[in-house]
């Protein structure tokens, strides 16, 4: 009877894991379930899980191909199903879709970073070029779920705090492009969101129409398009130091020139001019918090560099709490040594010069004296000229070599002639 009872435990045991086999087996899926190729464009095929002994094979090679890793190559316009294949059972099927027409070249998006709040949500809007494409549609993911997600239609809701990449792929799913996505944590939220007028002149007072300025940091990138009047406007910017860049048009990848700007706890004023290469920021308002600052320490009032090296300078302010500045920097002496919008120093030659570090409205201001080390050039100089006498007296060796061989061929042949003449007038004597 303990055999019987032992035996059917045995077995039932056996058809619970031949069921649990089947259904780990059903629960394996493809990241996504259609994929729309051009013709010679590759795609590889990922699960929603890790899984293991998987073998890959497409129901029509002559429409698509795909290899051991799962590196999808669209080969003729057409439909063909590539299966993951464990042994004798499909684990997961998806559906190849090679169509005809123009490819897309790329995939822009509204915003490449954003920052949001949990909860908050945020519509991310994405453009197929070229305007030809024959496929616009396109494919949403998110790196992280459990920090944001996002729907089919592009948006964005946030979760909890923390970074999420938000994947825009064609339908073609060839190209692609990301914004990367921080969620604050209600609680620990401690940036504040302001909003920026601004105007874009050029140095002459030119109002710069149709002109993209890009606010950027490592957490947020906005951008707006200057009016006939050179506005532009930027809405709920959180409060930190940016770096703001500016195009000539809309569609342009060139910048024209850049500088450092700090956002501060209140609504802005800014007026921005253009100097050549050169971005330069002025502040309606000087005031950078509620509380005044009376006093900036330079980390360092004097430095020696070599030539060529940089500094980057930095400092505090007292109180602690009122804020950082942005401050102007100049030099004395620029052929000695530079200082950017950043405060970084370069040093250019040897010599000393003094950099003037000031708050824009001029009541504070700070220096830093710099000696710049000349590089040995001497030294440098020395041993190329020696170097240089040595090939000449290598090339001079070897010609005077040269000479003496030809000479002394030269002397032995006048040698054999002159015996051969006296030869031959003893002959003609004889």
């Amino acid at each position: 009877m303990k055999k019987r009872v032992f035996s059917i435990l045995l077995i039932f045991s056996a058809v619970c894991l031949l069921f649990a086999v089947d259904a780990s087996a059903a629960e394996v899926k493809f990241s996504r379930d259609t994929v729309n190729l051009y013709a010679l464009q590759t795609y590889r095929l990922s699960f929603t899980k890790a899984v293991s002994d998987i073998e890959f094979v497409s129901s029509d090679e002559k429409i698509v191909s795909v290899d051991n890793e799962g590196v999808v190559t669209a080969i003729t316009s057409g439909k063909a199903e590539i299966y993951a294949v464990s042994g004798t059972k499909v684990r997961a099927t998806c559906t190849v879709n090679v169509i005809s027409g123009n490819a897309p070249s790329s995939v822009e998006l509204n915003s490449q970073s954003i920052t949001l709040d949990e909860g908050k949500t945020h519509k991310l809007k994405a453009t197929i070029m070229p305007e030809d494409t024959s496929d616009k549609s396109v494919y949403y993911s998110s790196s992280n779920e459990k920090v944001a997600k996002v729907d089919k239609n592009g948006k964005i809701t946030a979760v909890k705090a923390g970074v999420a990449v938000i994947t825009v792929e064609s339908s073609s799913s060839a190209i692609s492009n990301k914004c990367v996505v921080k969620v604050l944590s209600k609680s620990d939220k401690t940036n504040t969101k302001v909003d920026i007028d601004g105007v874009l002149y050029s140095i002459a007072g030119e109002k710069k129409a149709k002109m993209k300025v890009v606010l950027r940091n490592s957490v947020e990138s906005v951008s707006a398009l200057t009016d006939e009047n050179g506005k532009f406007y930027f809405e709920d910017v959180l409060s930190g130091a940016y770096k703001m860049y500016v195009y000539n048009d809309e569609k342009s990848t060139k910048v024209v020139c850049s500088a450092s700007v700090t956002v501060f706890t209140y609504n802005m004023n800014i007026s921005c001019i253009i100097n050549d290469d050169d971005l330069v920021v002025l502040y309606k308002e000087e005031k950078v918090s509620t509380d005044k600052i009376k006093d900036i320490t330079l980390d360092k009032t004097a430095i020696e560099i070599d030539t060529g090296d940089t500094y980057d300078m930095s400092f505090t302010v007292r109180p602690a709490n009122a804020g950082t500045p942005s401050l102007r920097a100049v030099s004395s002496n620029t052929d000695v040594a530079t200082v950017d919008a950043d405060c970084r120093i370069t040093a250019v030659s040897g010599g000393k010069a003094t950099i003037t570090f000031s708050t824009l409205d001029g009541k504070i201001s700070k220096k830093c004296v710099v000696r710049v080390n000349e590089t040995n050039s001497n030294q440098y100089s020395l041993l190329i000229v020696i170097a240089e006498m040595a090939v000449l007296a290598v090339i001079f060796i070897a010609f005077w070599v040269k000479y003496k061989k030809f000479m002394k061929v030269k002397e032995e042949q006048e040698e054999r002639e002159t015996k051969e003449n006296e030869r031959n007038r003893e002959n003609n004597a004889k």
